[in-house]
């Protein structure tokens, strides 16, 4: 990692999108993760139903454990990118399989306050 004349530090895919052409300001990031956040619940919801909580929920988190680790060392912008995608597929396992926990154990008022985030 460098850091820059402001005192950011630099990730190295970072150093590499300065050298290419066309250098355009920098985009915000995180649209790839979050857009695949959202369509993650299509694969995973139907999976949790049919193998079960547990197994796809632990299979998705260590994916994306494994992918936020592979970003910080992320060679290229490209593998960047496409690594942001898995972590948002990843992710996605959580909400969806909180959700359908809730669902399967509580009913009516029970599952409004837990949605919630109220105790």
């Amino acid at each position: 990692m460098s850091v820059s004349r402001t005192g950011a530090r630099n990730l190295p895919a970072c150093e590499q999108r300065k050298k290419l052409p066309g250098n355009h300001p920098p985009r915000p990031a995180g649209s790839s993760g979050a857009a695949y956040c959202s369509y993650g619940p299509l694969v995973i919801g139907p999976l949790s139903d049919a193998l079960g909580r547990r197994a796809p929920l632990l299979t998705e988190l260590a994916l994306h454990v494994l992918a936020s680790a592979l970003c910080a060392v992320a060679p290229n912008m490209w593998v960047l990118c496409a690594l942001r995608v898995v972590q948002g597929l990843g992710v996605a396992a959580t909400s969806v399989v909180a959700m359908a926990v809730v669902r399967d154990l509580f009913t009516g008022a029970g599952s409004a306050l837990l949605f919630s985030g109220g105790c």
